[in-house]
Parts: C-alpha cells; structure tokens; sequence
C-alpha cells in the first residue's frame, strides 16, 4: 500500500496507518495533496492548513524540518508530526496504547474478519474469506459514509458498523497495472450475531456487497507435532492438518499462539493457504505448555483445533549497535550518541537495565538503548554493549571509534561564521552545542574558539565565539537563529555582524 507515492516516502505512509490504528483524526488537506479525507479532526489547531507550524528535528539524518511540512495524519506530501499529533499518540500510549484510544473502547468476544475490497467506481465490494476469531473488538455502531449490516432470514438487521476507508490505501491489481485511487481496503471486527443469515456492504443506500451465511462448518483435524531438522539448530515441532467438509473444497487458515495454556493468543500467521507449519521460537518465542489453534475457513464457516502442549527452547536477544558507525571519529567533547536495535522473541524491545555499555579505554558507560556521551577520553575505544533478557540469555554486539585532541589554530584563520565546532558546516550540532553551553554543561567547539571566548571579526569588532547574532553574548536566540539557518529561514544578525554561513577571518582576542 504505497499510496501510488514514490518509494522514498514509504515511512510516511507507515507513519500515517500507524496514527489511523490509534484512532487519531486527519488533518485537512490542501492545493497539490493526493487526497482529501472523508472526515478532518474537528481540533485540529491549525486551521485549514494541514501544516506543522513548528520547526521539527530529525535526529537520525541530523537535519530540521521546515515547519510547512504537512502532519502525518494528512494526505499531502512530505510528512512530519506536529506537536498536536506527538501530544495525542503520547496520550494513546501513556493509556493503554489503541485500546485506550478507541473512545468506544474494547471488548473481549467472539468476532467476524470482514473485510476485502471496495470499487467505489463499480459500486461493489469483494470479501475475503470470512473468519470467526476469538479476540478484542469494538461493539459499539462506529462512524462514516459505509456501513456492514449483519440480517436474519427475514432482513431483520441484527447489527450494524459504520465506517469510513482510508483514501491512501490503494491497491495494486497487478504488476504492471496502475493504481486505482477507486479501489480501496476495508476491515472491520463485527461481533458474531446469533440467527444471522447475510453480511451487507452498504455505500450511502445502495448494497454494493453481500455475504450469505451458513453451509456446514470444516472440521480441522490436527496430526501430532512432528520434528523438522534445521541445520545447526534445534529441531522444531512441525504441524500438519487436513479438513473434513462436505460442502467447500477450499479453505484458508489463521495461525494462533499460546504461552499461557490458552489463557491468550497470539495470531502468528493470518490467512495462512498451507497446510504444515513448523513453530519458529526465533519469531514467537519458546516456552513450556505452548498450544498451537488453527483456524479453518470455507469463505463463510470456521472451523477450529488445538494442538497438543509442547515445548520450544527460550532464546536470546537478537539485534545490534545501530550508531555510530565502527571506525567513526570524534573531537574532545562531541556528542558521542549509542544506540542499539534489540528485540526478544519473548520479552519484546530491550531498554534501561536490560542493556549495558562499557570501553576498552573507560570502563563501564552507562545503561539503555540509547546513550549520549560527551567525555570519553582520548584515544580509541572498543565500545561493546551487553543484552541480558529475563532468563539470562544474553547478546554482545561492539564498534570501535576515536576520540582525537584537536588544538586551535593560532593567529587570524578562516572560519565560517555559525560553524561554531568548526565540522566544516553550519549544522544542528551547532544548535544543540549551544544549548549545552547555555545550560552549563560542557560543549566541545573542536578547533573552533571556546563558546564566549572573544573573536575580532572583519571591520575590527570583537564578539565572543557562538554569539552568531552579535549581541553581545552567547544566548538561548543563538540556537533558536541557528534552527531557523538551518531550516531556510532568515535570521536576522545585529550590526556589523557576519551574515551566517559566510566565510571570515577570525582572530581570537587575549
């Protein structure tokens, strides 16, 4: 579902579906966006503009995003998250994630998958295999301009769903076939109604879609877990089944998990078209008394079985350092960022206490899966983390990287004015280090002056190093000006003071 968008905007695609699974409303679109949403967030705060407002950071290409960026929950191009959208996904999270978002909220039961495809050019619909799951799901009436009717025998309307589609989830009818922004996905969770005979699709008034409902329904039959060899691995338990079904030939399956005895399921594989598979701990985690459910459809009827309880080795964390990049070097001072990637098949991500860092050179580091240090020594570092999980399984991953002792160079040199560490560019570093130095805390300007160390600049002027408006001193509206240089925006400077990013002969001043 790449939204017929060029590729090298996936992520914000992904971004968006995210926000829509949290339930959280879009954001207007505007001239040049590739869609216009059926429904726009009644708070949304900026008007008619699906822009930002505010000037974003992204850390991993180190770079601002301009604040005419549009939201991740719009239909325009490029993308980046407002502070209303950050504020709002913080608050599904901190609440219980999309549960919590949900304001019809959650409820345990038995439900259909209802979903397929919707031709609103053709005015029909196209239903997957319909199955009966066993999960979490909304039995309030919902909101949009479509809805799914579930009917007794007689047209009696037993229950209804309204709901609206996502414009940006178009689908590709073929390799070399365009996208129809016409056809578009639908799912929804409808709770199971006894007595029901049709399912409906309705656009507005007219039925663009029915399901008739009954049959005989499969019956699964499960042999024993047989062993699959894997070359330097344990072997893994591999199930078969087949299906007895008088009255439908084909049939499609839903893989489902159990760690807790049945307790909870996991889907591990949702509509499944084979009829073995081998149970992976690398991908779903060991464990004692695991249970494996398969679930059968003929298009309309479900069928279930259960496995046996069986037993799968725990594993270890698996994953990486992910920056900086091994043999990178550093000045005296520099932000030296950690980061790991790790994952557990049984416990999830890995962070805090769970991860720890050390140096060949300094000992230990610190804690968490992501660390910013701004004083390790000089000299070369092999910078090793340790992964432990709750059953002591553990992961070791290292890098090496140099940190080197730059010195000033003396008498006049050219400096660009706003590089203040002296990288050979104006860049967020020299915002963020000038927010360091602001706060008290220590920030490495590399070849450069020290932050408030006084420079004479051309016309005969002195001014201290950072102060890149030339007020006077080295303040919080130096970083705010740097931003905005970086961003594209204009930053004004004071009298006779060096316009950003030129270059000038400095001097540093006893």
């Amino acid at each position: 579902m790449d939204g017929g968008l060029p590729d090298d905007t996936a992520h914000e695609l992904v971004a968006h579906l995210i926000a829509d699974n949290l339930a959280l409303g879009h954001a207007p679109s505007a001239g040049g966006c590739y869609g216009t949403p059926a429904e726009v967030d009644p708070n949304w705060p900026n008007g008619g503009s699906p822009e930002t407002g505010e000037v974003g950071y992204d850390v991993a290409e180190e770079e601002p995003i301009p604040d005419d960026y549009a939201d991740w929950t719009s239909f325009c191009a490029p993308r980046w998250i407002s502070p209303y959208t950050a504020n709002n996904v913080i608050d599904a999270f901190r609440t219980g994630g999309v549960a919590a978002a949900q304001t019809a909220g959650l409820t345990p039961g038995d439900f259909w998958l209802v979903s397929g495809l919707l031709d609103e050019d053709a005015g029909t619909a196209e239903f997957d295999p319909l199955f009966e799951l066993e999960t979490e799901g909304s039995v309030e009436a919902g909101t949009g301009l479509y809805r799914v009717e579930v009917r007794d025998s007689v047209g009696g309307v037993l229950f209804t769903r309204f709901f609206a589609v996502d414009d940006s989830q178009f689908e590709d009818e073929g390799p070399q076939a365009s996208q129809d922004a016409d056809v578009v996905r639908f799912a929804e969770l409808i709770p199971v109604q006894a007595n029901a005979a049709k399912i409906v699709v309705i656009s507005g008034s007219n039925e663009v879609g029915e399901l008739e409902l009954g049959g005989v329904t499969p019956v699964v039959q499960l042999t024993s877990g047989i062993s699959l060899s894997v070359a330097g691995a344990p072997p893994l338990p591999k199930f078969s089944w087949n299906v007895a079904d008088s009255d439908s030939a084909s049939h499609n399956f839903w893989l489902e998990l159990s760690h807790d005895g049945g307790q909870t399921w996991d889907t591990i594989a949702p509509r499944f078209s084979g009829d073995t598979f081998a149970v992976d701990p690398a991908f779903v985690g060991g464990g004692e008394g695991l249970l494996l459910r398969v679930r059968a459809s003929d298009g309309v009827n479900t069928g279930v079985a259960v496995t046996e309880p069986f037993n799968l080795q725990k594993q270890a964390p698996q994953g990486a350092i992910s920056a900086p990049a091994s043999g990178a070097t550093f000045a005296t001072g520099d932000l030296v960022w950690l980061q790991a990637a790790i994952v557990d098949p049984e416990d999830g991500v890995l962070a805090g206490g769970s991860v720890t860092w050390s140096s060949s050179r300094d000992g230990s580091l610190g804690t968490g899966a992501s660390l910013q240090l701004y004083d390790l020594s000089v000299g070369t570092h092999t910078i090793s983390f340790l992964a432990k999980d709750s059953d002591n399984n553990e992961l070791a991953d290292s890098i090496t990287i140099t940190v080197s002792n730059t010195t000033l160079s003396e008498g006049d040199v050219e400096r660009t004015w706003g590089d203040n560490n002296c990288s050979g560019a104006v860049d967020p570093v020299d915002s963020l280090l000038t927010l360091r130095f602001d706060s008290g805390q220590s920030a490495s300007t590399g070849e450069c002056p020290a932050f408030g160390e006084q420079v004479e600049v051309p016309g005969g002027a002195n001014f201290p190093w950072g102060d890149i408006d030339c007020s006077g001193d080295v303040a919080l509206v130096d970083a705010l000006k740097l931003l905005r240089f970086d961003a594209g925006l204009s930053a004004a400077q004071g009298p006779g003071c060096p316009i950003l990013g030129e270059e000038v002969m400095v001097a540093v001043k006893d």
